[in-house]
């Protein structure tokens, strides 16, 4: 900003009022108001142009010390220190990367080279020098010598055997689908974050508001998956039933896709394709928008599959348990599966880095949220104890959550699903609650308590600013979501 003297100045003109002057100065807020505006400063404390100035003029030496302290401020600012802070992290992040990139390619060189430089092959000389024998055997080995032509013949044989290998030791370079996705390496980053500064760290603003409550279908069975579409659509499953139905926020019923049996959990690909879990058959398959065929995709054998979600690099997260909940033992386990959209497997998840203990009991549904952690329910006991179990994409536990100890009931999480900012949201049946989250795990608040007699939420669904409760006895609850920071 500059500031220039200007000689015989005219009082600027007021932009609403372009026939009134700004001589008038608002104390309260700060600004210069011609007489039109005044009538919106009413009760304001006000002084005209001249006496403003006036007063400035006098007051010259405090208002230099005031400004000499707020250079001061400003320097030592926390806030200005703690940007540059910042800046220079993620400069630093960016340095390592490049370099580990850099040193990962050359690694990778020098393998398809050959260990060490080992057996590495010349290409373009040893073309060179088959040229050459070449050109020998055309024009000049009826006049060449016995003993030249011996060695000659020997280097054929050495270059056969040459061609022998390249031809039978090919190098190949495996990309393993994901792992270098935008996704990934924003993680690797790290996310730019309001941080609050103040006393209420830890607080949320998180506020709901019902949109619609209907009964789909029937109260034969509670809502047990709901995929959001949108803010007015969701596909929903019920228990034990062989069908998904794309549904309005109202109930309406707008298609029908019958499956050949039931099954545990679904997503929807972005060709409309189902794939879905199936727990007895060990089997995760896929059922084609097209032709409704079904197909498998992947054998979880001897794993049961359950919960399944969709992957921010496009593929999926499925959740696989050894026994169903009555069966738990202490010699129960878990894996999550990392798997593209042909069944193969990217990952796996049972033990976290470093560590042989088991990350999970008799895990059940899943969600990925924003900075790619791992989301799972697990179910701790047969009498439905659960708690949540969170871990990084590189294995390393996170948090474990298992409620609050004010509650009435004991934590039954049934499903969980994460919003744009990254908090994470629990259905808690036994509860009648839903809990919220930050992504750290610290407790936020309950976004929901008991709505109804047969509110017992058990899945979630969130799509922007509009959230769906599946309960018991068939109830849908959709509401407003505003969760702004």
């Amino acid at each position: 900003m500059s500031f220039r003297l200007r000689a015989l100045a005219a009082t600027p003109t007021c932009p609403k009022h372009p026939k009134d002057e700004l001589d008038t100065f608002c104390i309260p807020c700060g600004e210069r108001v011609c007489e039109s505006c005044r009538g919106k400063h009413q009760g304001h404390e006000w002084l005209r142009m001249k006496r403003l100035v006036q007063m400035v003029r006098e007051n010259e030496k405090t208002r230099c010390k005031e400004l000499t302290e707020m250079v001061k401020q400003i320097k030592s600012s926390k806030i200005a220190t703690s940007r540059q802070r910042e800046k220079e992290k993620i400069r630093r992040v960016q340095r390592d990367l490049k370099s580990m990139v850099d040193d990962i390619a050359e690694m990778m060189v020098s393998m398809v080279d050959g260990e060490d430089g080992e057996g590495q092959t010349d290409i373009p000389e040893e073309t060179r020098k088959l040229e050459l024998m070449l050109d020998f055997f055309k024009n000049h080995l009826r006049e060449a010598d016995g003993n030249v032509i011996m060695e000659m013949e020997e280097e054929f044989y050495k270059k056969k055997e040459i061609l022998s290998s390249l031809q039978t030791t090919a190098w190949g370079v495996k990309f393993v689908e994901g792992t270098s996705s935008r996704n990934t390496l924003q993680h690797m980053f790290g996310r730019v974050v309001k941080e609050d500064t103040s006393d209420q760290v830890g607080t949320s603003d998180v506020k709901v508001n019902v949109i619609s409550y209907f009964t789909h279908v029937d109260d034969s069975a509670f809502i047990r998956s709901i995929r959001t579409i949108s803010n007015t659509e969701a596909w929903i499953t019920r228990y034990k039933i062989h069908q998904t139905d794309k549904v309005d926020s109202t109930g309406a019923v707008i298609q029908e896709r019958k499956l050949p049996t039931s099954f545990d959990d679904f997503i929807i690909e972005d060709n409309n394709d189902i794939v879905y879990t199936h727990f007895g058959d060990k089997m995760i398959r896929r059922c084609s928008s097209s032709s409704g065929t079904v197909s498998d995709v992947i054998s979880t054998a001897p794993l049961h599959p359950v919960g399944i979600c969709r992957s921010h690099d496009g593929g999926m997260m499925v959740v696989l348990c050894s026994c169903d909940i009555p069966q738990i033992t202490s010699e129960s386990y878990g894996q999550v599966y990392h798997i593209d959209n042909t069944g193969g497997i990217i990952n796996k998840y049972t033990c976290a880095e470093g560590n042989k203990d088991k990350l999970f009991i008799c895990p059940g549904k899943i969600a990925q949220n924003i900075n790619l952690d791992l989301c799972v329910v697990d179910i701790v006991d047969k009498e439905f104890r659960s708690r949540l179990v969170v871990i990084s994409v590189t294995s390393d536990l996170r948090f474990t959550y298992t409620g609050q100890p004010a509650l009435k009931e004991k934590f039954s999480c049934k499903d969980v699903t994460c919003d744009r900012h990254g908090r994470i949201l629990l259905a808690d049946l036994h509860n009648h609650a839903v809990h919220l989250l930050r992504e750290d795990g610290h407790f936020l608040q309950y976004v929901l308590t008991k709505q109804s007699p047969f509110w017992a939420p058990q899945s979630l669904g969130l799509h922007d600013d509009t959230m769906w409760v599946g309960c018991s006895k068939g109830v849908v609850r959709v509401y407003k979501y505003s969760d702004r920071q």
